[in-house]
């Protein structure tokens, strides 16, 4: 009976080998169909902007001008671009408000609805009317965020070198968004490179030291206005939700009239700054961090760990400025962010803390762990005071903690159709506690739970 027992364990075993290595040998081939790619776009992209060019030239000497003169526009206009460098505007210098794309977005998203043959029939649809660099690279943008690939029934006869091609290519592992980003932007003439670096993708965790090889992605970055500007396709793309009509709540099949469709992106990945890209992506070359004062790999690990809503809701940090803080010796720290006037009655928040090694038979996180029947989250008081939101922990014993924080808008009006009230990621921290010296008995768990979230409002508080 032990034999056999022995026996399927070994099996067990050796399955589970061939499958990991059957995997590692699956991906390799991926990444090199995807590398061989690559580097056909990139020869490429270059080829479509020097045709653009002569071109353009051409059209100019036909409509009157010297041909010396078309040449020295020509150049000016698509000349080798520029070594990369800080750019001299912000984003906010750029626009302010994605509401003055409204046209350029329905133009993508309308041109995203029907399928194209070519990529210059595609970017001909896309970049009609459009003048500057800065609308053409928003349509690339949104016509890319827009397709929900796992929503598109691909053929299977479809030509790899067509966009619908491509695009089935990045659904099953093949092809990438950037590499897709990067050939329709030299189609519509603008300049345009990948990035390859670190990011703090899925399974980093703040603080964690990051290995050659590992949380590695790729990004672009395209040049607007003679300026070297990101973008995160990947990291962009979100998925389509479809809404009923308010004034129809009934149980007849939906139509085409009744519901409104809404296609969610992010945008905080369409030209961030490069001081705001720098706590999430970390390229090899430093150069393409476009900082003046570039920063190495460890100081990388060091910053805080944020996500995109940090920067949509344009919080800050009063404190707290690294990804790791360290308690004093009773156990206690305290985390300050700040909003903007303009959302500080209508941001709500709410905080996660865990310890960083405790995880349940499966490996995950165990979040039911506690200390002598009490919950960590209420070794956290949570206070906003006008502008200043605030959580100061005591933690109960020594050892590593993670603390997530969470927030989300609330609009002034219910949800007619009852959905979920949704608390997303801003930020996280990695808490140190190496000694407890003074353990102290801390009054907040004396206090009945008020509520599981904070409000933004002039002074409120909020205790686990």
């Amino acid at each position: 009976l032990r034999f056999t027992k022995e026996k399927a364990e070994l099996e067990q075993n050796m399955t589970l080998k061939r499958d990991k290595k059957r995997e590692i040998v699956r991906k390799q081939l991926m990444e090199k169909e995807q590398e061989t790619t690559h580097s056909l776009v990139s020869k490429f992209s270059k080829e479509m902007i020097n045709l653009i060019q002569a071109k353009e030239r051409e059209v100019l000497v036909e409509n009157g001008v010297d041909d010396q003169l078309a040449a020295s526009y020509s150049m000016i206009q698509l000349s080798q671009p520029p070594p990369p460098q800080p750019p001299c505007r912000h984003k906010r210098d750029l626009y302010e408000d994605p509401s003055i794309f409204e046209q350029v977005d329905q133009q993508a998203i309308t041109v995203a609805e029907s399928e194209q043959t070519s990529y210059t029939e595609l970017i001909d649809q896309l970049t009609y009317d459009l003048l500057t660099d800065l609308d053409k690279a928003r349509a690339i943008f949104r016509w890319i965020t827009v397709k929900d690939l796992n929503a598109i029934d691909f053929q299977n006869n479809l030509g790899s070198d067509t966009p619908m091609g491509l695009l089935r290519g990045i659904k099953y592992g093949t092809e990438t968004y950037h590499t897709l980003f990067m050939r329709l932007c030299s189609f519509a003439g603008l300049h345009c490179v990948d990035v390859k670096g670190h990011s703090k993708s899925v399974g980093y965790e703040p603080g964690m030291r990051i290995a050659e090889g590992k949380f590695t992605n790729t990004w672009n970055a395209v040049l607007i206005d003679g300026e070297w500007r990101f973008v995160q396709c990947n990291w962009g793309a979100r998925h389509l939700v479809m809404s009923k009509d308010k004034k129809q709540v009934d149980k007849t099949p939906p139509t085409a009239t009744r519901e409104k469709i809404k296609y969610q992106y992010d945008e905080h990945y369409f030209l961030p700054d490069p001081e705001d890209f720098i706590l999430e992506f970390f390229p090899f070359k430093s150069e393409w961090q476009l900082l003046e004062s570039p920063i190495n790999l460890t100081q990388f690990e060091q910053l805080p760990f944020v996500r995109s809503l940090f920067f949509h809701y344009h919080l800050s940090f009063v404190n707290q400025q690294n990804a790791v803080i360290q308690t004093d010796n009773r156990g206690a720290c305290d985390i300050k962010l700040r909003m903007p006037d303009s959302l500080k009655h209508r941001l709500a928040f709410h905080f996660h803390l865990r310890f960083a090694h405790a995880t349940n038979t499966n490996g995950q996180n165990d979040d039911s762990i506690d200390i002598h029947g009490v919950k960590l989250e209420r070794y956290v008081l949570h206070t906003v005071q006008d502008d200043l939101v605030s959580f100061n922990i005591h933690v109960p014993q020594e050892g590593d903690y993670f603390i997530e924080i969470f927030a989300s808008l609330v609009e002034p009006e219910p949800n007619p159709y009852g959905q979920s009230f949704k608390l997303k990621c801003v930020c996280k921290y990695r808490i140190g506690c190496p000694q407890l010296t003074q353990r102290m008995v801390t009054i907040f768990i004396l206090f009945p739970i008020i509520d599981f979230l904070c409000l933004a409002s002039p002074a409120s508080m909020c205790i686990g």
